[in-house]
């Protein structure tokens, strides 16, 4: 299934599909579309399941909703592939999920240090349950996430070290760097990778004196939200 518009992208995982659209019209003709091929391939859409949202910016301060798409619901924040966000594009309830999440696997972590679990093993423990859970997606919001909240997620590591749930302190801001470095190094050398079609070389210029760190184009910034984008943000970092 392909979209009908030129004005629509579909992204697919498993039996999810996300479509982004740029224009009102375009959103009815898509949903339609892929009605009408599910009705052909004998497939039923769940309407309760899906959910629009409309994406705006931070200091819009008159916006009318769009009409309303085949009686889709209309919300204002959204969960995708288990990251929460807004349509503002703030990460908030995701980072507050987060946090829910991991201080209730901290009593599981307690009970089992004070049952006497070596450390080896806790810290095997503690990177499944809390680790994994602060790390997951991260590339996706890292940019977005303000002061505050990257400091909530790292209040959690330093209480698990007071806890002595670590050997010692670590520091978020090094593991999300690290994420986004890991990340973008298997989207250069793979140009199979799903975002690899976002990289695009640029023709030597054999009077640059300096070794730059990749030989892609920069982004053009067009607004704040899209310079902090991961692609964007790895990009200029890397130069």
């Amino acid at each position: 299934m392909q979209p009908r518009s030129n004005n629509a992208t579909y992204f697919k995982f498993a039996d999810d599909l996300t479509v982004l659209v740029h224009e009102d019209d375009a959103a009815f003709d898509e949903i339609t579309h892929i009605k009408e091929w599910a009705d052909k391939n004998k497939l039923k859409i769940n309407i309760n399941k899906t959910k629009e949202i409309v994406f705006r910016t931070v200091r819009a301060k008159r916006f009318a909703m769009p009409q309303v798409v085949h009686d889709i619901e209309q919300v204002d924040e959204v969960k995708l592939l288990g990251v929460h966000f807004s349509s503002r594009l703030s990460f908030k309830s995701h980072i507050d999920n987060v946090a829910s999440t991991v201080g209730q696997r901290f009593y599981l972590l307690k009970q089992l240090h004070s049952q006497g679990l070596e450390l080896k093993a806790q810290l095997v423990v503690f990177n499944a349950l809390v680790v994994s859970k602060i790390m997951y997606a991260c590339q996706s919001y890292y940019g977005y996430i303000t002061e505050n909240e990257l400091g909530k997620l790292q209040s959690l590591l330093n209480r698990a070290h007071r806890l002595r749930l670590t050997e010692q302190k670590l520091n978020i801001k090094d593991h999300f760097e690290e994420a986004d470095k890991k990340l973008f190094k298997r989207i250069v050398g793979n140009d199979q990778h799903c975002l690899n079609r976002f990289l695009r070389h640029k023709p030597l210029d054999y009077r640059r004196l300096r070794k730059r760190g990749h030989s892609f184009s920069l982004p053009v910034r067009k607004t704040e939200q899209h310079r902090m984008s991961f692609m964007s943000r790895c990009l200029l970092k890397c130069v």
